[in-house]
C-alpha cells in the first residue's frame, strides 16, 4: 500500500539512519506488546518509587543549616565550629562532684510569651498584666511544671524572667522591702510605682531577701539595665537613658515579654548528659501541652495581642505550614489533572500522564541520594512537585497531539478494520511519525529545562543546590518515562477505550466526529498546505508527493485550539513581526535598565506571611524592644583551622575538624598577647555592643588571682594544667557542661543560642589518653540584629574584616613563616614562642527573642577601667563595698558572707564575687537561703573593689 515506500530505513547510514530504525523497531514493539508495556512501565517506574521511599524515607528538613552558604569560607569554619565543639570537650579532668549543691544547665528550650499592641500603646497597664500572669499561672501552676522548670540550688522553681516577678513581689516581714518572687497573688504597689523604682537611680532600695537576721537591706538585688532594656520597648524610660533634674521618665511600653526557662538535670536524671534525648522530649511535651491554650489567647478581643515562641511549637507551627502546602500540591495536582482531562478529551489519558509525572520525583529523589547522600530533603525541594506538574503535562501534550495529528499526516489504511497487519502497520507508521516529531521537541526543551537548573550547582547554599540537582534529574525522568512507558498508553487508548465508550461525550473519550478528511485544506496563504510526512522533515519534496496521502484536510476539522493559531496567531505573528521584535527589544532594555538597579534588600526577609504570628513573634522579639533578646556575636577562633571530609549536599554532615598542630598559648608572652588582644577588642571592635567580650584568657586570670592565689602569666610548664583546673572548678561550681552530639536538634539549639565559656576552652583527647588544648574562642556582642537585610549586616561584617587585617599589621606583630601559610593565621613572634591561631568572624544567628547569656566583660589594657564589668553588672545592691562605675558614678556593690567550710571561695573575685547564696537568673537577681554557691562564672564580674 502506499506509504511502504523503503521505510525500514536500511538505505540509510551512520548515526542518524541507526537512531531511525531503533525508532522503528521500538514503535512496532509498542504497537505489538502495548498493554504488556504499559504494565510494566508503571510497575517499574513504582518499584524504583518504592525503593527510593524504603530506602531514603522522605525526612524534612526545618532546619536552617540547609540555608547556610556551606561552601563559602564562613560556611566552612562554621561548620568547623560545629563539629569541633563535638570532638572536643571543656574540662579535660576526671567528672566533677560538686561539694555543695550546683546550679541546673539551663535546657536550650525555653517559651517566650510577649504582650503586643501594634498600635503602640501601652501594655503595662492593670488589663495587659492581669492578662500576662493570667497566662503565666497557667502554666508555673501546673502539676509538671516543678519536675521541669529551671531550679536554683535549694531545689525550689526560679520565677520566670519578666517584670512581674517585681510587680507581684512579696513583702518582707519587718521590712519596708518586697522579695521579687513573683509569688503574691496581688499587686502591692502600683504599676508605675514599680516600673519607676526599677529604673530610677536615687531610689533607696526597694527589693530585697526576706530579713534572716542581718538587716532589711543585707541582701538585696535589682536587675540590670539590661533586663529591663529586654523586657519594654524602645522610647522607655528616661531620655537617652540618663537621669537630669527634673526628667519625667516614661513608663508606657507598647511590649512586654516573659520568659520561662527550664533546667537540666530533670528529675530522675543524674546529669544533663543522662538521656539528653529523654530530658529534651520531657521538657519538649511540656511545652507542647499548652499549645492550644496559647492559640486560644493569641488574639483575645479588648486584650493586647499575645505571641510566643519556643522551638517546639515554631516546628509545629512550620510543620502545618508543610501540610498545608501539601495540601496545595494536592490541588495542584487536580487542577492539572482537570485541565489535562480536557485538553487531552481523555481521563485514561490525563490520568495515567499524571501518574508517570508524580512517579518522576521519587525516581529523581532516589537518584539524587544515591549520588549526593543529601540527608534530610529542604522545604525548596518539594517546591519541585510544582515545576514538574507544568513541564509533565505539557510533554503529555506534545506528544499526545502529535500522536493525534499523525492520523491526518499518515496515509490511512484501505479498510475500515481495525486490527490486522495492514490496520497495526498503520499505527506503527503514525507512532513512528509522532514519536521523531514529539520525541525532537521534548528533547530540546526538556535539555534546555533541565540545565537551566542544573547551573543551581554553582551556588553555595546546599537547599539551593539540591533545588536545581532534583528539578534538573526529575525533568529528565519525566522525559524517559514520556517516552518509553506514555506511548504504551497512547497505544492502549487508541486500540481498546478510544471507540470503546461513547455517549454524548462521555468522560472516557468524546465521540469520533465521523467527518470525512477532504484531500486538501486551506491555509493561512491561501493556498495548499503541506504537513510534515512520516520521516519528520518539514515537507514533501516532489519524488515523494508522487505518492497519494490523506495528510491534506479542511483546518475546520482541527480543534479550537489549533484553528486559532492556524487562522490568525501565525498570519499576524508573520505579519506583524518586525513590530514584535521592536517592542521586545524595548522591553529588554527596559529590563535590563531595571536590573542594574537591583541592590540588596533594605527590608528583612519574611519567610512568612506578615499576619502569621509566628513572623509577628520575630518582628516583635527583634525590632519592639529597647534591647533585642537576639544579640548577634562574633567569634574570634584560635587554633582552628576548618573542616575536611564534609558534603556539601548533606547538612549534617560536615566532615571532621581540621586543629592547627602549631597552635600554642602556654607561654608567658602568648598568654599576656592574647590578653591584649582581648583588650583591643573591648576598646576598637567595629559594632560592640557595650564593651561586651567574653575573653576565656580572661576568665582564666581572673580565677588564678582570685581564687587560685596565683599570678598571672603562669608559667609555660604550667599552663595547661592550671587551664585544666580551672575549667574543672567551673564545672564544680555550675555543675557539668553539655556534650555535643552531631544530632540536627543539637545543632539548632546551639546555632539559636547564645555561646558561654564551655564553647570557648575546648580540649582534644589525644591516642594516649592525654588531653590537649584544641582551640579557644572569643566572643563579641554586637549591636547588628539579626533580622536586619543584608545591606546593613554587609557594612558591619567588612568592618570587622578590615580589622582584623589592620590589626594583624600591628607594628608589635612579626608574621612567621610558619604561620603565614594559612589564610587568617594571626601570628606574634616573642621571646618564648610564637603564637599561631585562625583569627576567624562568624556571626551566630539566634532567630528567636533571647536575653543573652553573655555577660559583660571588661577590659584590663591599658587606659581601661578595672572596676568597667565588675559594676556595670549590677546597677545598685547595698553592701560595705564601694566600686566605680564606668559613667563616673559611686555604686554600692556585693559582699557575701565569707564560709570558712568553703575556704577555696573566699578569694572568688575579691569582693565583686564573692556571692555564696547567689544564684543568678538569666538576665534577673534571685537569692536564696542555704545555695552557697559563687557565681563567678556566669557574672563575669572583674577585680577587687574600692
Amino acid at each position: 500500500m502506499g506509504g511502504n515506500d523503503n521505510n525500514d530505513g536500511s538505505s540509510e547510514g551512520g548515526c542518524h539512519g541507526c537512531i531511525k530504525r531503533l525508532v522503528r523497531r521500538y514503535c512496532n514493539a509498542v504497537v505489538n506488546n502495548s498493554v504488556k508495556g504499559m504494565v510494566i512501565g508503571i510497575l517499574v517506574a513504582l518499584f524504583i518509587a518504592a525503593i527510593a521511599l524504603v530506602a531514603y524515607p522522605i525526612e524534612v528538613d526545618t532546619g536552617g543549616s540547609s540555608l547556610t552558604p556551606r561552601n563559602s569560607r564562613v560556611g566552612r569554619l562554621q561548620d568547623a565550629l560545629f563539629v569541633g565543639e563535638e570532638e572536643t570537650v571543656f574540662n579535660p579532668g576526671p567528672g566533677v562532684t560538686a561539694t555543695f549543691p550546683a546550679q541546673q544547665l539551663l535546657s536550650s528550650d525555653e517559651l517566650i510569651l510577649m504582650l503586643w499592641d501594634s498600635s503602640e500603646n501601652n501594655v503595662l497597664t492593670d488589663n495587659g498584666i492581669d492578662f500576662l500572669r493570667k497566662i503565666e499561672q497557667e502554666i508555673v501552676q501546673h502539676q509538671d511544671y516543678d519536675s521541669v522548670c529551671y531550679q536554683s540550688t535549694n531545689g525550689t522553681c526560679l520565677p520566670p524572667d519578666s517584670l512581674l516577678q517585681y510587680l507581684y513581689a512579696e513583702p518582707n516581714p519587718g521590712c519596708a522591702t518586697f522579695n521579687p518572687n513573683g509569688l503574691n497573688t496581688v499587686r502591692p504597689r502600683a504599676i508605675d510605682d514599680v516600673l519607676l523604682s526599677l529604673i530610677d537611680p536615687d531610689a533607696a532600695p526597694i527589693y530585697c531577701q526576706p530579713n534572716n537576721g542581718s538587716g532589711c537591706f543585707a541582701s538585696c538585688l535589682e536587675p540590670t539595665e539590661n533586663f529591663i532594656n529586654a523586657a519594654v520597648s524602645p522610647g522607655f524610660g528616661y531620655e537617652g537613658d540618663d537621669k537630669d533634674p527634673g526628667d519625667v521618665p516614661n513608663l508606657d511600653s507598647y511590649t512586654t515579654k516573659l520568659i520561662i526557662r527550664f533546667g537540666l538535670p530533670l528529675p530522675g536524671f543524674t546529669s544533663p548528659r543522662d538521656r539528653a534525648d529523654e530530658q529534651e522530649k520531657k521538657i519538649d511535651d511540656f511545652i507542647e501541652s499548652f499549645s492550644s491554650v496559647l492559640s486560644d489567647n493569641r488574639d483575645v478581643s479588648g486584650k493586647p495581642a499575645l505571641r510566643y515562641s519556643a522551638a517546639v511549637l515554631n516546628d509545629e507551627h512550620i510543620s502545618s505550614i508543610i501540610f498545608g502546602d501539601s495540601v496545595l500540591i494536592t490541588a495542584s495536582i487536580v487542577v492539572v489533572f482537570l485541565y489535562m482531562w480536557f485538553h487531552l478529551q481523555s481521563a485514561f489519558l490525563a490520568g495515567f500522564g499524571m501518574l508517570h509525572i508524580i512517579l518522576s520525583f521519587p525516581m529523581a529523589y532516589l537518584i539524587v541520594q544515591i549520588t549526593t547522600d543529601m540527608g534530610g530533603t529542604g522545604l525548596l525541594t518539594f517546591m519541585t512537585l510544582f515545576i514538574i506538574l507544568g513541564i509533565g503535562a505539557d510533554d503529555v501534550f506534545i506528544f499526545v497531539d502529535a500522536w493525534k495529528q499523525s492520523e491526518f499526516a499518515v496515509e490511512r489504511p484501505s479498510t475500515d478494520e481495525r486490527s490486522g497487519p495492514e490496520y497495526n502497520d498503520w499505527l506503527q507508521r503514525r507512532l513512528d511519525w509522532a514519536y521523531r516529531r514529539s520525541a525532537k521537541a521534548m528533547i530540546i526543551t526538556s535539555a534546555t529545562t533541565s540545565a537551566a537548573f542544573i547551573l543551581n550547582l554553582t551556588s553555595s547554599i546546599p537547599a539551593i543546590q539540591l533545588f536545581g540537582l532534583v528539578t534538573a534529574i526529575m525533568v529528565i525522568a519525566n522525559y524517559v518515562l514520556v517516552v518509553t512507558y506514555y506511548p504504551c498508553v497512547t497505544l492502549v487508548w487508541e486500540r481498546y477505550i478510544k471507540f470503546r465508550s461513547c455517549c454524548c461525550k462521555n468522560a472516557v473519550s468524546p465521540c469520533r466526529s465521523g467527518k470525512k478528511e477532504s484531500e486538501d485544506y486551506v491555509g493561512p496563504s491561501r493556498g495548499k498546505v503541506t504537513l510534515p510526512n512520516a520521516s519528520g522533515d518539514g515537507g514533501e519534496d516532489a519524488a515523494s508527493a508522487k505518492q497519494p496521502r490523506q495528510s491534506r484536510t479542511d483546518i475546520q476539522n482541527y480543534r479550537p485550539l489549533e484553528r486559532f493559531f492556524h487562522n490568525w496567531y501565525s498570519i499576524n505573528v508573520y505579519e506583524k513581526r518586525y513590530y514584535i521584535l521592536a517592542a521586545f527589544a524595548i522591553f529588554v532594555a527596559v529590563s535590563i535598565a531595571f536590573a542594574a538597579q537591583l541592590s540588596a534588600a533594605d527590608e528583612p526577609t519574611k519567610f512568612l506571611p506578615s499576619d502569621d504570628y509566628l513572623q509577628q513573634s520575630q518582628e516583635v522579639s527583634t525590632e519592639d524592644f529597647k534591647r533585642s533578646g537576639v544579640v548577634a556575636q562574633v567569634r574570634y577562633v584560635h587554633g582552628l583551622l576548618g573542616v575536611q571530609g564534609s558534603n556539601p549536599f548533606n547538612s549534617q554532615d560536615l566532615g571532621s575538624p581540621r586543629f592547627d598542630p602549631d597552635f600554642d598559648v602556654s607561654s608567658p608572652a602568648a598568654q599576656q598577647a592574647y590578653l591584649d588582644m582581648c583588650s583591643r577588642l573591648v576598646t576598637d571592635a567595629p559594632s560592640i555592643l557595650n564593651a561586651e567580650v567574653l575573653c576565656p584568657m580572661q576568665e582564666f586570670r581572673d580565677w588564678l588571682v582570685d581564687v587560685d592565689g596565683k599570678t598571672f602569666p603562669v608559667a609555660q610548664t604550667d599552663f595547661y594544667d592550671s587551664l585544666s583546673n580551672f575549667t574543672t572548678y567551673y564545672e564544680l561550681t555550675n555543675g557539668q557542661t553539655k556534650i555535643y552530639t552531631a544530632s540536627s536538634e543539637d545543632r539548632d539549639s546551639r546555632d539559636f543560642a547564645s555561646i558561654g565559656l564551655d564553647r570557648a576552652i575546648r580540649w582534644i583527647e589525644n591516642d594516649d589518653g592525654s588531653f590537649s588544648l584544641a582551640y579557644l574562642a572569643t566572643i563579641v556582642n554586637i549591636t547588628l540584629n539579626i533580622q536586619q537585610p543584608a545591606s546593613q549586616i554587609e557594612p558591619v561584617f567588612d568592618a570587622w574584616e578590615d580589622y582584623l587585617t589592620t590589626d594583624q599589621a600591628r607594628a608589635d606583630m612579626q608574621v612567621t613563616q610558619r604561620c603565614a601559610r594559612t589564610k587568617n593565621r594571626l601570628s606574634r613572634t616573642y621571646p618564648d614562642g610564637p603564637l599561631c591561631a585562625v583569627l576567624t568572624p562568624t556571626f551566630s544567628r539566634h532567630p528567636g527573642p533571647r536575653i543573652p547569656t553573655l555577660a559583660v566583660v571588661g577590659a584590663h589594657g591599658a587606659g581601661t577601667d578595672p572596676q568597667n564589668s565588675c559594676c556595670r553588672r549590677y546597677r545598685r545592691v547595698p553592701s560595705h563595698c564601694l566600686c566605680r562605675h564606668r559613667r563616673e558614678h559611686p555604686r554600692l556593690f556585693i559582699v557575701a558572707p565569707r564560709h570558712h567550710e568553703h575556704r577555696l571561695h573566699r578569694r572568688k573575685f575579691g569582693c565583686c564575687c564573692s556571692m555564696a547564696g547567689l544564684d543568678i537568673g538569666f538576665g534577673g537577681f534571685h537569692l536564696h537561703d542555704g545555695a552557697r554557691r559563687p557565681e563567678c562564672g556566669l557574672c563575669h564580674a572583674r577585680g577587687p573593689c574600692i
